[in-house]
């Protein structure tokens, strides 16, 4: 009901496979006179929604350009990431809002704007999009309490935003981790033996995914196993993805192999099989993989087969929305519960449930070694579905947050099974009411903790922006409504509160408020946002500048070495000459990555951000700032006062070149377009 009411912005954390899909559903049969807008950021994701609305018979349109025409009959209109950003789509979607109000923005999925970002320029500044007076219902299964705040900014929701959250424990699935395979030889041949000594025990209607980290790998276990292969490759056409998931759905291929392009979206309710040929180096992604099983509630099995991986480090005071330090633990601690380590992530730090908790957990293989080797028999009595009573008031708990800050445990749970059912009894959907002990969850304990790793997403130069004091301790996650829910003590109790008017919000001075006032209010707030960033990036244009003129015909090796430079430049310096060829190697191992850095000239290093500070060149000879940059850094490092406070400055270890080469290649720290430049600012302005 707190998407259909519109009283304020939803964040819907729900268990894979726990039915959060239905909303957007609901919601849109339920408005006659309006529309919902959902945005899908995955192909797979998009070609399940149209397959599963299709199925359901609700009408819809899909936006692929300005001509696109809406009828009355559409409930919905999809539209990728990619091309809600786009000024067409824009102008389109305010000429339908003219004629039939956009009732609510709908992004499933929503973890990715945190952990896609920094290799998706479209979801860096998501909050751009909230151009109309709309509400926005963000779901996925997989968003930790600590990333609530970071959720909250990006997508710049209501002070007042309703969570709703369910515990996300999935007693159907076991989890298996296999012997380290040393080759890529042996991960194949591990991977494949693992599967036929499943799949002959499977019916007709179950299916195996096999998810691989690397393209090569992919490609060869597709042919050993005579299936297709589905990845997010530009050489892989939609229609041809399409065609893969169609042959795999339909049974043609029971097994596919797949990179994370196919882990989230695919609600196909009988995979028995899911396997990781290698080491999955986000717990994120992996929990959403591992979450395309057992979705019918019956038992299914997840193995990984390790083959290396390296796992960033965990900077100081920042969030590992990722997971990456839990994936680490997961797949190199001998000790500990396996589904404990992935609860805990996806429920909070102390909410982690292990398989001894409930009877209806299978156990993992840290829990029962020998299930390692055991064969799944699911033709016997282990294909029945797991007692869903008890699973919904053991490991199912909801919560709602309301906008009153207070916790209600008036909720409904759906399943992804009953959707059919709920589609038509939309009249009197089931519900539940269930009342359990709560605890509060504080994430961001420090005002300075930042997004890890801190990429481009970052360099919006976060202004100071004009908030309200109840906004601020949001951002903060001193306030945020933010509860997680125990296991225990689960009693049912009748719903005696009255409803309350739907159409309209009490702000905190007590006064109502229409929810049209709420979400207008919200979209003048992002456009001073955007006016605030706008001046922030032309504040940083002007920054550099003046750092860059300030060493214009300056030999910048000279500057570091405090050397008189006689009007030379560093490659010609002679305190520098030696080093040169050196110098000349190691820089080739500094690279950017459009997509996560922007456009930098290749010659000098600077971003071509603004014209006014750096235009395209086509020669080396035409670069205004070649051989300043990457000198300085050199000569940096190789002073060992400079380099220990650059290593205290940015919290980072520099024992190589190497590793700095890979620093100044990685994504940004906060308000940065490259580590290069922010290396090259700080010199400038605290040492010089």
């Amino acid at each position: 009901m707190a998407a259909v009411s519109r009283a304020s912005d939803v964040i819907c954390v729900l268990k894979t496979g726990g039915g959060k899909t239905i909303i957007p559903l609901v919601a849109a049969l339920l408005e006659e006179e309006q529309i919902s807008v959902v945005i899908p950021p995955l192909n797979s994701l998009h070609m399940d929604y149209q397959h599963r609305l299709d199925e359901l018979g609700i009408s819809y349109v899909v936006y692929t350009g300005p001509s696109i025409r809406v009828e009355r009959e559409h409930k919905l209109i999809i539209v990728s990431a990619d091309k809600a950003h786009t000024p067409d789509f824009l102008h389109f979607l305010h000429g339908v809002h003219m004629t039939r109000p956009v009732a609510r923005f709908v992004f499933d999925e929503v973890h990715l704007v945190i952990t896609a970002q920094h290799y998706r320029r479209t979801l860096q500044h998501i909050y751009e999009l909230r151009r109309i007076p709309a509400q926005w219902v963000l779901l996925s299964g997989t968003i930790p309490p600590s990333s609530l705040d970071t959720l909250t900014h990006n997508f710049h929701l209501h002070e007042h935003a309703v969570t709703i959250r369910e515990m996300t424990n999935r007693p159907e699935l076991q989890y298996l981790l296999q012997p380290r395979a040393h080759t890529d030889q042996q991960l194949i041949s591990d991977t494949t033996s693992i599967y036929r000594q499943h799949i002959h025990e499977f019916s007709s209607d179950d299916r195996v995914l096999i998810f691989v980290p690397r393209l090569d790998i992919g490609y060869q276990l597709a042919s050993d196993l005579g299936c297709d292969f589905f990845s997010g490759h530009e050489a892989v056409t939609q229609e041809e993805r399409r065609k893969m998931y169609q042959r795999w759905r339909n049974g043609d291929n029971r097994v596919l192999v797949c990179t994370c392009a196919f882990g989230a979206g695919n609600d196909y309710p009988a995979v028995r099989l899911t396997i990781h040929a290698g080491t999955p180096l986000e717990m994120v992604n992996y929990v959403q993989e591992v979450g395309r099983a057992g979705r019918d509630g019956r038992r299914a099995s997840c193995y990984i087969v390790p083959r290396g991986v390296k796992f960033p480090p965990t900077p100081p005071g920042t969030i590992d929305h990722w997971g990456y330090g839990t994936m680490k633990d997961y797949v190199t601690n001998p000790l500990g519960c396996l589904r404990q380590k992935i609860t805990e992530f996806t429920d909070g730090f102390g909410n982690g449930v292990p398989c001894a908790a409930d009877p209806e957990n299978q156990r993992c293989s840290k829990c029962n070694p020998s299930a390692v080797s055991a064969p799944l028999h699911t033709s016997t009595s282990s294909s029945e579905p797991l007692n869903t009573e008890t699973i919904a008031l053991q490991t199912s708990n909801v919560f709602v947050s309301d906008p009153s800050g207070s916790s209600s445990s008036n909720a409904s749970l759906f399943s992804s099974s009953a959707m059919n059912r709920m589609i038509q009894n939309i009249s009197t959907p089931s519900s539940r009411d269930v009342v359990h002990p709560m605890s509060t969850f504080n994430s961001a304990s420090s005002n300075a903790a930042v997004d890890f790793p801190l990429s481009s997403s970052s360099f919006t130069m976060q202004p100071s922006l004009s908030l309200s004091s109840s906004q601020s301790s949001t951002l903060s996650g001193s306030s945020h409504p933010r509860s997680v829910a125990s296991t225990s003590s689960i009693s049912s109790f009748p719903s005696s509160s009255p409803p309350t008017d739907i159409s309209e919000f009490s702000s905190p001075a007590g006064d109502k408020r229409s929810s049209h006032d709420v979400f207008e209010e919200q979209v003048q707030r992002v456009k001073r946002r955007r006016m605030s960033t706008s001046a922030a990036h032309h504040q940083y244009v002007q920054r550099l500048t003046r750092a860059l003129y300030q060493i214009d015909h300056t030999c910048t090796a000279c500057l570091v070495l405090q050397e008189t430079s006689d009007n030379h430049t560093a490659n010609n310096c002679p305190h520098f000459r030696r080093s040169w060829s050196q110098h000349a190697q190691w820089r080739r191992g500094v690279n950017y990555k459009r997509h996560i850095h922007g456009a930098v000239c290749f010659y000098c290093h600077v971003p071509q951000m603004d014209d006014a500070l750096h235009t395209f060149v086509n020669s080396h000879l035409d670069c205004p700032f070649r051989d300043i940059i990457l000198p300085l850094i050199w000569c940096l490092y190789h002073n060992s006062e400079h380099r220990m406070a650059a290593e205290a400055f940015f919290h980072i270890s520099l024992p190589t070149l190497s590793t700095l080469a890979a620093w100044l290649s990685a994504p940004p720290v906060e308000g940065h377009p490259t580590n290069t430049m922010a290396l090259f600012l700080w010199f400038m302005e605290h040492c010089n």
